[in-house]
């Protein structure tokens, strides 16, 4: 989950419990309502009847919206829904035809899991969408996963909640932490990569996300969308996103594209065909908006903001390096986990000239490799900060506080060390800046 740029953004009691509810609801062929057929609450939630309600609204909206038809081409979903601490939950949907109608199956949950729910929810479809319905054998394994010790990186759910074959076979395992995930084990790095395949384009979004742009992300299938989405807060590693978060729009809230702060939204076909006026005029008016068509791999920017990443004036160097590591070595594509290294370069060769200053160091900084140093102090330059202001990132850059400085002004600033090196003050109260503080 650290990999993913949601690190800040997950509840911290997240991996005590797997799973905060399982339903299956039914939309008939020539019916538009959607009918739950099937629920399993976990005992902290099941006798709260507000949360059951609010749930059972968001659910109805989210996984079996309006716009959502039985002949509609789609087989997964994933949304994420932010609470008042500014922490994340989400909802992973898988969809099934049968011949009445258009079936769902779903967890929510407060962990990031993509594969590991994708596959728990295929393996329930077969005990009650099958010809022979077993819901006893489907209770009594969600009983098992609620009950189940905190479930550590690396292992499956089968060995966590100790599921035997006969019952249900699991063999995706929990991302582990200190690893950068490869291409081909991680699902929303694969997916966007095979939507914009090109470096220059994959920059471009990263430097967009690092400026605190709006992204807007449209796409035909919902799973593929949603995927996208976090695939792009995953190239912000180490960093993670602070803002609004929606990978999928629902059609009450197509509003929120108005909004004033930065967000990274993704938006169906239809609904972006529906609403094509309103997203026009967003485009149009805000300079900070970038239409992304994953379909296409097109992206649209108003007239006069930078277009491409060329127009951004990064480092050649730094633009070099990344064409040359995405470049796959052999036929198989990307090896282990190339994809994820070449952005953790960018990043940190960004970050060297903030580094070398708070280090004092003379010598341009080496390669970055996994796992990076990680300092837990302040360096000599910040000496007279206050430890409540500063921090320390887990690539050893250290950062004033997000209260003091915007993400936008930072990347600005370690662009133009790139460009000049400049030294500017970074210390978020310059007045208690001992003499080594270069203003």
């Amino acid at each position: 989950s650290m990999k993913l740029g949601l690190y800040s953004r997950l509840h911290p009691e997240a991996e005590s419990s797997i799973f905060e509810v399982f339903y299956e609801l039914h939309r008939y062929a020539d019916l538009d309502e959607t009918i739950p057929v099937f629920s399993y609450w976990t005992v902290a939630n099941r006798d709260n009847s507000n949360l059951v309600a609010e749930w059972e609204k968001k659910i109805g909206e989210y996984a079996m919206p309006p716009s959502l038809r039985c002949r509609d081409r789609c087989d997964s979903a994933c949304a994420a829904f932010t609470d008042l601490d500014s922490r994340l939950t989400f909802l992973f949907a898988s969809y099934y035809r049968t011949n009445g109608g258009l079936r769902c199956l779903l967890f929510v949950s407060k962990n990031p899991w993509f594969e590991v729910f994708a596959e728990l929810l295929n393996s329930l479809a077969q005990l009650l969408l099958g010809d022979r319905r077993n819901e006893t054998l489907a209770n009594v394994i969600l009983c098992q996963l609620e009950n189940c010790p905190r479930v550590t990186p690396g292992s499956t759910l089968s060995g966590a909640a100790c599921l035997t074959p006969d019952q249900v076979r699991l063999s995706r395992t929990v991302a582990p932490d200190d690893q950068l995930p490869a291409l081909a084990a991680c699902a929303p790095l694969r997916e966007l990569y095979s939507r914009l395949s090109e470096s220059d384009s994959l920059l471009f979004v990263l430097c967009a996300l690092l400026c605190e742009k709006k992204l807007l992300l449209i796409g035909r299938r919902p799973g593929q969308l949603s995927l996208a989405v976090f695939g792009c807060l995953a190239l912000l590693y180490p960093f993670s996103w602070e803002h609004v978060l929606a990978p999928l729009l629902s059609d009450s809230n197509v509003d929120h594209l108005s909004c004033l702060v930065p967000f990274v939204f993704g938006m169906s076909e239809a609904l972006f065909e529906a609403n094509k006026a309103q997203v026009e005029n967003c485009l149009s008016a805000d300079e900070d908006f970038i239409l992304i068509r994953l379909d296409t791999g097109e992206m649209f920017v108003r007239e006069g903001a930078e277009s491409c990443v060329d127009a951004l004036s990064l480092p050649s160097s730094l633009l070099r390096g990344l064409r040359r590591s995405l470049k796959p070595g052999n036929s198989s594509g990307l090896s282990e986990s190339q994809f994820s290294q070449a952005f953790l370069d960018v990043t940190s060769e960004l970050a060297a000239p903030l580094r070398q200053f708070a280090l004092g160091a003379a010598t341009p900084a080496s390669r970055r490799t996994w796992p990076p140093p990680v300092r837990t102090s302040c360096g000599p330059a910040f000496a007279g900060c206050a430890s409540r202001n500063c921090s320390t990132n887990s690539a050893g850059a250290i950062w004033p506080s997000r209260r003091r400085r915007s993400g936008r002004r930072l990347i600005r600033l370690l662009i133009g060390c790139w460009q000049n090196g400049a030294r500017p003050c970074l210390c978020p109260m310059p007045g208690l800046c001992n003499s080594r503080c270069a203003r």
